[in-house]
């Protein structure tokens, strides 16, 4: 399963990239860290892909458990307070998170 999707938000008008990173990812600067311990996900803003690169500009992380802790399906996220713009509404956020639980589903049936 790809671990990076693309999504729309449609009451903001907003594209964003998320990608999931898991033990041994490599990120930073040309991936020259790897990712250790739990499961993350990252969001950029895929508005500036021409200046950031092929997913955008990077604007917030969190682990995967604290973003399905959460199962309120009528809020969104806001991932910067202090740019307007960084809010994913509910609907695509909801979108975000059946992709999460997808993903994770889908390494359980390969670790099974």
């Amino acid at each position: 399963m790809n671990k990076i999707l693309a999504i729309f938000d449609k009451e903001t008008n907003q594209p964003w990239n998320i990608r999931i990173r898991v033990e041994g990812d490599g990120y930073g600067r040309d991936d020259a860290y790897k990712h250790e311990g739990e499961p993350t996900v990252e969001f950029y803003d895929a508005r500036y892909t021409e200046k950031f690169g092929k997913l955008g500009q990077f604007v917030s992380s969190y682990y995967i458990s604290t973003l399905l802790k959460n199962d309120d399906r009528t809020v969104g996220i806001d991932l910067d307070g202090g740019i307007d713009s960084w809010k994913v509404k509910y609907q695509a956020y909801n979108e975000v998170k059946d992709y999460l639980q997808a993903y994770l589903f889908h390494i359980a049936k390969i670790i099974d």
